[in-house]
């Protein structure tokens, strides 16, 4: 009977949590996306907030390590077979420990190490001391188990070996993404992002990967499947980027995959013909490594030409969803064919054509870029995904809106703007090249600072600065701020903005390496509170003031009636 009850609970309590631990660990991903219910935030971020995001998984391998310490000395039942057997569980896990180093932090890795030892050494005592009394057939049948076990792990780890191998016939990189970096770092450090998440291979970007610039091309022409050549405005114009293309389609045997974004400008035949003045040579000479400028021109006509595999960008990349999408196609098979008309990333989707969806959600985090930067756009995905993964670990409730994805110009988006903002818990306000040009990025920033002003304000307002912009003089708050954002009696706009500028600055290094930006989001991940009043209670109290409706009711009109945020993309 006590066998019959021992299964019985068995079955009721430990195998179900351990489902539900497989289940979160499976989820995760999604749950990084932002595609699953807070629920499943809420519910199951214990499992992940003790580890490291890479070794989210690490919480089965903890369990399936005390289930079997557990079980050994129920189903065996010599001392001198549960102790070998034990040892050699313990050293197995011990060792993945060792290797993967999931816990946040050296102190807590190394206590788990050293309470592997320590087991270890107890084992080994209590086997010494107990007087144990060894059966020889359970030994070899150990021993044989011990040893089969090795030579399986060994058979495993050269069958992940072969099978990558063939995979990638000995790349090393899964996808290369040839870049201008002054013009594109952050779309291609978004697009990594994105095929990473569809793809285990290695991705390539020279802010992460380029280590000694003369072994650029040899790794272009050796060490790639599938080289990714993202054309924006100046891209063929750098002499790396014209390097890369030329090994990649003379000299390698990478899979070549064009995409043209709207802003590409491909040469004029007079220009391909006078290449040589066509490429901006910055001092670098590309015959030293053995790269002549008749060998760019003519892959340049192969990369336009017909019968190269393209992908066609007829619209601006301005949503996660959008670069998943062209991670998909930069991946599938151009067997079939050769070009595509790549329609994702519309800016008049459905999120702002019919109807505002923005979140008006207690508490959430939202992020504002300038709509019309692509850089700036990108910037705010790497900084939602980044900051999704570090807030699921340390908040209750993480929910990441980006502004820009929602459309303006239509009547009730001013409303629902100010809404969100008077709602969420932080503002990350990114600064680029065009912000302080920009109405809309101007709206929100007097808003935010409106709400600062408010007793008891709890609402974080975070300035991170992209590369390129530039602070304002103190011309700019009496002479170009009035003539972009239509002034009112009772609201200081320029008062508001030279408080904004008050604020703590994060710099967001997006043509740097991703252990960087790592740092600097992080940085500014700690200063957001975890926890805040219930929005209704503050939206009770400003409208018992009536200053922020007030004060922006003019601005409020004034953007609602313009036309110039709309979607003005053309196609390739």
């Amino acid at each position: 009977k006590m066998v019959i009850w021992g299964c019985i609970s068995f079955l009721i309590v430990p195998i179900p949590f351990l489902c539900l631990v497989l289940f979160g660990v499976l989820k995760y991903k999604d749950m990084v996306r932002g595609r699953c219910s807070e629920l499943y935030l809420r519910g199951l971020r214990f499992l992940f907030v003790r580890y490291h995001p890479e070794r989210h998984y690490y919480t089965t391998i903890a369990l399936f390590k005390s289930l079997i310490v557990c079980l050994v000395p129920v189903l065996v039942q010599n001392g001198a077979s549960q102790i070998m057997i034990l040892m050699l569980v313990v050293i197995l896990f011990h060792t993945a420990q060792v290797y993967l180093q999931p816990w946040r932090g050296d102190l807590p890795n190394s206590v788990e190490a050293g309470s592997n030892v320590a087991l270890l050494l107890l084992l080994t005592a209590g086997a010494l001391l107990a007087g144990l009394t060894v059966e020889t057939d359970t030994v070899q049948v150990l021993a044989t188990v011990a040893f089969v076990c090795g030579w399986v792990g060994v058979l495993a780890v050269l069958t992940q070996l072969a099978v990558r191998l063939l995979m990638y016939r000995g790349f090393v990189y899964a996808v290369f993404i040839c870049h201008h970096k002054a013009g594109a770092a952050a779309q291609a450090r978004m697009l990594k992002m994105a095929i990473q998440s569809h793809n285990k291979g290695e991705v390539f970007i020279d802010s992460d990967n380029l280590k000694d610039l003369d072994t650029l091309f040899g790794i272009v022409k050796t060490q790639v499947k599938t080289m990714a050549i993202y054309l924006t405005k100046n891209t063929l114009r750098r002499p790396w980027c014209a390097g890369e293309v030329a090994t990649a389609v003379h000299a390698s045997k990478a899979r070549v995959v064009a995409v043209y974004t709207s802003h590409f400008e491909p040469p004029t035949e007079d220009e391909l013909q006078d290449v040589r003045n066509y490429v901006d040579s910055d001092g670098v000479d590309l015959q030293k490594y053995s790269i002549s400028f008749d060998l760019v021109s003519s892959a340049f006509r192969k990369l336009l030409g017909q019968d190269m595999n393209k992908i066609v960008l007829s619209h601006r990349l301005v949503t996660d969803t959008a670069y998943d999408d062209l991670a998909r196609q930069i991946l599938r098979d151009f067997s079939t064919t050769r070009a595509s008309s790549f329609n994702v990333g519309s800016t008049s989707s459905s999120k702002g054509s019919n109807q505002i969806l923005l979140p008006d959600n207690d508490g959430q985090f939202l992020i504002c870029a300038e709509r019309q930067n692509d850089e700036a756009v990108a910037a705010a995905g790497i900084l939602a995904r980044k900051m999704r993964v570090l807030l699921m670990h340390s908040q209750e409730n993480v929910q990441i809106t980006s502004v820009h994805e929602y459309q303006p110009g239509i009547e009730g988006w001013p409303e629902a703007v100010e809404k969100a903002v008077e709602g969420a818990r932080s503002l990350i306000f990114l600064l680029s090249n065009g912000t302080m040009q920009d109405q809309e990025q101007l709206f929100i920033m007097l808003i935010a600072m409106e709400l600062k002003q408010q007793p008891d304000h709890d609402l974080l307002v975070a300035p991170m600065v992209l590369p390129g912009f530039h602070f304002p003089s103190p011309t700019y708050f009496e002479t170009t701020l009035p003539s972009l954002m239509t002034p009112h009696p009772e609201a200081d706009n320029a008062e508001l903005a030279r408080n904004f500028f008050k604020l703590i600055a994060s710099p967001l290094s997006i043509d740097a390496s991703d252990s960087i930006i790592d740092v600097q989001v992080s940085d500014v991940a700690t200063r957001i509170p975890t926890s805040m009043r219930s929005r209704n209670a503050r939206m009770s109290r400003l409208s018992s003031t009536g200053t922020l409706v007030g004060d922006l009711r003019s601005m409020r009109t004034s953007i609602a009636n313009k036309s110039i945020y709309n979607a003005d993309v053309r196609e390739i």
